[in-house]
């Protein structure tokens, strides 16, 4: 029960400081400059297009994912989230290619990008994670709620008004 608890209240600050970092103008903090390679998730799984969305189901539950990089040849071609698997599922079947259903844009960046234009980019395209891509091979993967904790361990300053 205390372990529910825990992670629940962890989402609930990992929402609020996203809320306050993409909604609020703030100081340039060194952390912001940072490789994304510093706050990056290293350990992921991403799907094909052509694999069914019950593949893509599985691998949600089994990486405790939220959403999966679509890597067609080595190319982030977009991002599939857990809702989109469920609607797909319902709408054309746990056997239905990845393909069939809608899906998010892949918003691709190399490892050295900065952790704050990585934020920024992330910001404008809801619903969506970053693939860190080097040498056209996806290396990594981060979301805005990882990247502002990342900030928000390190220092984050709200700016004077």
């Amino acid at each position: 029960m205390i372990g529910i608890f825990s992670g629940v209240c962890a989402l609930i600050v990992a929402w609020a400081v996203t809320r306050r970092v993409l909604r609020q103008k703030l100081l340039p903090h060194p952390c912001a400059s940072l490789p994304v390679s510093a706050a990056m998730s290293r350990r992921f799984h991403a799907v094909r297009s052509d694999e069914s969305l019950g593949e893509a189901a599985r691998w949600l539950v089994e990486t405790g994912q939220h959403s999966l990089p679509i890597v067609d040849g080595g190319t982030a071609v977009g991002v599939l989230t857990t809702r989109d698997v469920a609607t797909g599922i319902t709408h054309v079947g746990a056997d239905a290619a990845i393909a069939r259903v809608p899906h998010h844009t892949a918003v691709t960046v190399a490892p050295n990008d900065p952790v704050g234009r990585v934020v920024d980019r992330l910001a404008q395209h809801k619903s969506s994670i970053a693939v860190v891509v080097e040498g056209g091979v996806p290396v990594g993967v981060a979301t805005s709620e990882q990247l502002s904790t990342f900030v928000a361990l390190h220092g984050l300053r709200p700016a004077a008004r």
